[in-house]
């Protein structure tokens, strides 16, 4: 139901949501009034109405609605948590949604203190909170939509000789040095060098098996898990120089077991007794944290001449 009254010298338009909320607005001239109501009660018939007071809730509250129901693993969702109250929460966070333009997403993805890929990232998760938010009819539109960020230059790709693998390793302290060798004979991710497995066959035979990871979420303890998806999971073959070079480090530093908490089947984690290949001094598993110490620390320097760039500036 809709209307229009004139009120003294104001024209007073009102309607009536699907909902059955009333919403009403003032004006000075009976045209205006007019096109306000013909506006709302067309989107109203065409489904693509918005209630004018939901866009008021702030994009802090949409951002974590979102987070939190978003279908992201667990390393993901950290990841997630982290981009946006670095970079999206003190500029965006405590306006409401609806009134965040696209002219001010502009601004801040150009000034994003981060590279291109990561910019872009950062840039991707925002835009899927306003489609969360359009979905639920919070707001008519994405303000993302065209925004861009700098492509700058492409990254160059380190790829390093045998020579300076070698210097890397050795730059490590020893009971480190066989996850260098495994890395580069398997290409296995960070997670999954420091996992063990349960299911996995440990490095000796001239395969690895990869079915788990370990999930390292500061402040929290660490936790073995599935691997990050079904393509994941895979049997890797080894070299013999890869193999001879785990055997060795296996002979000086035997697998070790480590009570850790088992989160593969999320309906019943369990702690169980994990078979580590690799350790810290005390026999606990290398999370992420203490594996940046241990890079850091050991003074490894980068050398400058032996980056083979990859694609051109743009």
């Amino acid at each position: 139901m809709a209307s229009i009254n004139k009120r003294g010298y104001r024209w007073f338009a009102r309607y009536r949501d699907g909902a059955g909320r009333e919403h009403a607005q003032r004006f000075d001239r009976k045209v205006d009034a007019q096109r306000w109501l013909d506006e709302s009660t067309t989107a109203l018939v065409t489904g693509q109405y918005v209630d004018p007071r939901a866009g008021r809730v702030t994009l802090r509250e949409r951002g974590e609605a979102w987070r939190s129901t978003a279908p992201h693993g667990p390393t993901m969702q950290d990841k997630v948590k982290r981009t946006l109250e670095l970079h999206i929460y003190p500029t965006f966070g405590d306006l409401p949604v609806s009134a965040i333009r696209s002219s001010a997403v502009q601004a801040w993805a150009s000034a994003l203190p981060l590279g291109p890929a990561s910019a872009r990232v950062a840039l991707g998760y925002l835009s899927s909170v306003f489609r969360a938010a359009v979905r639920d009819r919070l707001v008519t539109s994405n303000p993302c939509d065209g925004v861009t960020v700098s492509s700058g230059r492409r990254s160059e790709v380190w790829i390093p000789d045998l020579a300076t693998v070698q210097a890397l390793r050795e730059h490590l302290p020893q009971r480190y040095r066989g996850v260098v060798d495994l890395v580069v004979g398997s290409g296995m991710r960070q997670g999954e060098v420091f996992g063990g497995g349960r299911r996995g066959r440990l490095p000796g035979s001239r395969a690895v098996s990869v079915r788990e990871q370990l999930v390292c979420l500061s402040p929290n303890p660490p936790y073995l898990d599935e691997v990050k998806s079904e393509a994941s999971e895979r049997v890797i073959p080894l070299a013999k120089v890869t193999t001879d070079a785990l055997a060795a480090h296996l002979a000086q530093h035997p697998v070790r077991e480590a009570e850790i908490e088992d989160r593969s089947d999320p309906r019943s984690p369990v702690t169980r007794s994990a078979r580590l290949v690799f350790t810290t001094g005390a026999g606990g598993p290398v999370t992420r944290s203490q594996w940046s110490q241990i890079w850091r620390l050991s003074e490894i320097k980068l050398p400058a001449d032996n980056l083979r760039t990859e694609g051109r500036s743009s």
